[in-house]
């Protein structure tokens, strides 16, 4: 509880000052460095995009379907349970 009590009175209070002061010079800053990167409103300037290609294994190819598991049953597990 005391720790709760701590940051909520001189922790957040110090933080919310920084970010203060760091907003209100962003505009200046930001005309420095970058001025027109903006991946939030432009996806394609993101250098390090991963593509759906890069998520698929090799091993498996475009034909390959995966393997049906609806008709398994409890039993059909206890079976393979008690054969390990």
């Amino acid at each position: 509880m005391w720790v709760t009590n701590k940051v909520s009175t001189t922790l957040a209070p110090k933080m919310i000052k920084r970010l203060h002061k760091a907003s209100t010079n962003y505009s200046s800053w930001k005309q420095f460095n970058k001025p027109g990167w903006k991946p939030w409103l432009y996806p394609e300037q993101m250098e390090n995009r991963i593509s759906a290609q890069d998520c698929i294994r090799e091993e498996q190819s475009e034909l390959s379907t995966p393997e049906d598991e609806s008709e398994i049953t409890e039993a059909d597990f206890q079976d393979q349970l008690q054969a390990v």
